[in-house]
């Protein structure tokens, strides 16, 4: 038996000139995407940036140079400056509106003192994560995600240069190189970090410093990465520098380096950045630090009762739930106690106690001339003071 098929009859032409239809940047990251939760992240549902202030407009401390010549020193809010080992180079952070379209600020490193980095020097700029951010990215299991780290970036020294995904601890870590090609010019990359199926300090479900990201600035030795684009054991060293080396930017006096747009997220493309309101990103760095400012003669939000004419306490709410209870610290000599009969009187501020959401306040007068058992104010008489709550990783 004969069985006849009859068809449609197809325009060939027009087939093949819909198939050379251009599907875009975003289409084509559509098409590339092996999973639905890589969909869902590229059309931008839910939250996917992980970095908090990257675009740098957070700057609670001031946005003046601030020096890293020991240790880690922060400089826009959740970024912190390093210098590790012996190091003796020095460079300052700042604020700076050179920025590239869609953005209005960038931190900007400028080296004060140069240095050629031998041993365990090492020279960074980093956030760190708290074990509670990592969670999502399923570290330490087979199901460990592969993210995708995308930035702008300006300096005026061309080369070679590492980004690492590390734990906290830098027990662990993923490296991967990018390169500057032109100097002074704003260029934008993105760098895919496998998931990590070993084992590392990732601190899952706390509160603790779980991982961190690094940009290097310079270092050598044993803090040259030991494989590129894989994870490896690292001994506690913070890598700073690729394994054939790269580039080592603290080397050069005066250079600069800019940095701003920070985004990592699931997946193996970059999507654009996720820009969140001011409040919101505030409030997000304010978890980790706190800065209340003052002006002259402004009341602070301490109300205190007087103990004795020499001691009081008081409660000090926080704007924000801490990560932790915070280190409190305030101005000295900049604040007085006003009460009925002891207007003005010169005190200081500690803490003895703080939570997550407030602090027990000690004001203590040395002249002892508050007013025992009575209720006192307090407030500045110089021109500016601060009281700082630090619950940073």
């Amino acid at each position: 038996m004969t069985v006849k098929v009859s068809k449609p009859a197809i325009n060939v032409r027009e087939e093949l000139a819909d198939l050379r239809k251009p599907t875009g940047i975003a289409g084509e990251a559509m098409l590339r995407a092996e999973t639905p939760q890589e969909q869902f992240n590229l059309i931008g549902a839910g939250r996917r940036n992980l970095v908090i202030n990257g675009d740098q407009r957070i700057w609670q401390r001031g946005v003046g140079p601030i020096s890293a010549n020991a240790g880690n020193t922060f400089c826009a809010d959740r970024w912190q400056m390093g210098r590790y080992g012996s190091a003796t180079g020095v460079f300052t952070g700042e604020q700076s509106t050179d920025a590239p379209d869609g953005f209005h600020n960038s931190v900007k490193l400028t080296v004060t003192t140069s240095d050629t980095p031998s041993g365990d020097e090492a020279y960074l700029i980093t956030q760190p994560f708290e074990g509670l951010t990592i969670d999502p990215l399923a570290y330490e299991t087979s199901s460990a995600k592969t993210i995708t780290v995308s930035f702008w970036v300006k300096s005026s020294v061309v080369g070679t240069y590492a980004v690492s995904m590390q734990d906290g601890s830098a027990q662990r870590a993923c490296t991967n190189s990018y390169t500057i090609n032109s100097a002074n010019t704003w260029e934008y990359k993105s760098v895919t970090i496998v998931g990590d199926t070993g084992s590392g300090n990732y601190e899952q479900g706390l509160t603790t410093k779980g991982g961190m990201i690094v940009f290097g600035l310079g270092g050598a030795g044993n803090r040259l990465a030991s494989a590129m684009g894989t994870w490896y054991t690292s001994s506690g060293f913070t890598m700073s520098m690729p394994q054939s080396g790269g580039t080592n930017w603290i080397k050069t006096s005066g250079a600069t380096f800019q940095i701003t747009g920070v985004q990592l997220e699931v997946g193996k493309v970059a999507t654009p950045f996720e820009h969140r309101s001011y409040g919101e990103e505030l409030a997000a760095c304010q978890r980790y630090f706190e800065r209340m400012t003052f002006t002259s003669f402004q009341y602070t939000p301490i109300v205190c009762y007087n103990e004795s004419t020499s001691n009081a306490r008081g409660s000090l709410q926080y704007q924000v739930t801490k990560r932790a209870a915070p280190t409190f610290s305030a101005t000295s000599n900049a604040f007085v106690a006003t009460s009925t009969g002891a207007t003005g009187t010169p005190v200081s501020l500690t803490s003895d106690s703080q939570t997550v959401t407030n602090a027990r306040v000690l004001i203590t007068n040395s002249n002892s001339t508050l007013v025992d058992g009575g209720a006192s104010h307090i407030q500045m008489y110089i021109s500016s003071g601060q009281i700082s709550l630090d619950a940073e990783l």
